[in-house]
């Protein structure tokens, strides 16, 4: 195996700070897929689209949120990723 310059030192990868985003993301999903299984099976209003609505908004935002954050470490760390 060669040694790849984008390695960390003594081997061990870059991890990125820790954050809530992740968890933000899985309620998203959840809020998503609960929302549209309630959507699909009740009378179809257009209020009960609320949940998958906020869902996928949490999600871009989170999305959104996770690639600033690593980013942001990525710069700080002196490009060791």
């Amino acid at each position: 195996m060669s040694h790849d310059s984008h390695d960390d030192h003594d081997g061990v990868p870059h991890l990125p700070p820790p954050t809530p985003w992740p968890m933000v993301m899985g309620i998203a999903i959840t809020l998503m897929m609960a929302g549209l299984v309630v959507f699909l099976r009740g009378e179809k209003a257009l209020v009960e689209l609320a949940f998958p609505i906020l869902g996928v908004v949490l999600f871009f935002l989170s999305l959104i949120m996770m690639l600033r954050d690593d980013i942001k470490a990525f710069e700080e760390g002196g490009g060791h990723h």
